[in-house]
């Protein structure tokens, strides 16, 4: 979840929109390599799946791990639910974004008619889950790299200040499904969030829907 806020915290602050970019997995019409990629992956309109993040922060030896399950639905928003080594959930919508401990206290809640820079965080890291590349290449650019017949890598390297700012480079990894995403920060903290178990077909329950509000 540290990640996330991070993205965040820069987004929120900056002037720029990010677009709504394509509907995710839409062909695009140039034979590129970004239109074989998108062609690769598995779009639901609701995907559900596990994460471990690691952070290493300069200085320190080992990283900081965690744990939990996300739930991304398809223009709906993200339920990031950290379950280690303490328990929280980032809820994100297109309307609200708000983090909950585990007795349901709210530490963060914010309403995105009064910060509308939420809509931009929430289609970005729609799009990074995804890996809607249309959307991204409004915001980085993106070098891909296919291999086989399944497998591709791509790099971002932010091209607005508020991102290039603090990140140096995104490097997305997967196949049918994004299993990758490390980020660089400009300060040498790096983060790897390894996404596993996806899966979709499963509608949102109606917690979640609320939640997601």
């Amino acid at each position: 979840m540290v990640a996330l806020l991070a993205v965040v915290a820069v987004l929120a602050t900056s002037g720029e929109a990010f677009g709504a970019g394509t509907a995710p997995g839409a062909q695009r019409a140039t034979a590129d390599p970004a239109a074989a990629l998108v062609s690769r992956l598995r779009i639901e309109d609701v995907l559900r799946g596990t994460f471990t993040q690691s952070r290493q922060i300069q200085g320190f030896k080992r990283p900081v791990v965690s744990t939990g399950d996300f739930v991304v639905a398809r223009d709906r928003g993200i339920l990031w639910h950290t379950r280690t080594p303490f328990e929280s959930t980032l809820a994100m919508s297109p309307s609200r974004l708000r983090v909950v401990d585990a007795r349901q206290r709210a530490d963060v809640d914010l309403d995105a008619r009064r910060e509308p820079m939420l809509r931009t965080v929430n289609a970005l890291l729609q799009s990074v889950v995804v890996g809607d590349v249309a959307a991204l290449e409004s915001r980085f650019d993106v070098d891909v790299r296919l291999s086989g017949s399944e497998a591709w890598e791509i790099d971002l390297v932010p091209r607005d200040a508020a991102l290039k700012g603090r990140f140096s480079a995104i490097r997305m990894s997967g196949d049918a499904y994004v299993r990758e995403v490390r980020m660089s920060e400009r300060g040498g903290d790096v983060t790897t969030v390894t996404l596993a178990g996806q899966k979709g077909g499963t509608p949102l329950n109606d917690d979640e829907a609320k939640q997601l509000q």
